[in-house]
């Protein structure tokens, strides 16, 4: 077994956990929706609002990441667009940043 990887049991606890945590998301937003409903359009609305939540989250594991990112207008950073923090060269230094500075040419003392 690897470092990176989790002993059988602790999987499980995890992966209860992360059920019942969606759950409670699910089960407030739910709640939310036929707040909502009730205040538009009385019962009908609740009723209406949480068919309409259903059909969003079941439709939820069919959206892949891709999708969602092309939905967003979201697109990939050039390096002259990342944030110096965010630059590969920051991955090689020892403290998990570049403790070099490009634009003034003074290192960092805090840290490095």
């Amino acid at each position: 077994m690897t470092s990176h990887q989790l002993d059988p049991d602790s999987l499980r606890r995890h992966r209860r956990s992360n059920f019942l945590q969606a759950t409670a998301l699910l089960l407030a937003l739910g709640g939310v929706l036929a707040l909502a409903g009730w205040i538009v359009a009385g019962g009908s609305g609740v009723i209406g609002m949480l068919i309409g939540g259903a059909i969003v989250v079941s439709m939820t594991p069919k959206i892949g990441p891709l999708v969602l990112l092309r939905l967003y207008g979201a697109r990939a950073l050039q390096p002259s667009e990342a944030p110096p923090s965010f630059t590969t060269s920051s991955m090689n230094s020892p403290a998990g940043r570049d403790c070099h500075d490009p634009r003034d040419s003074t290192t960092c003392r805090a840290g490095c």
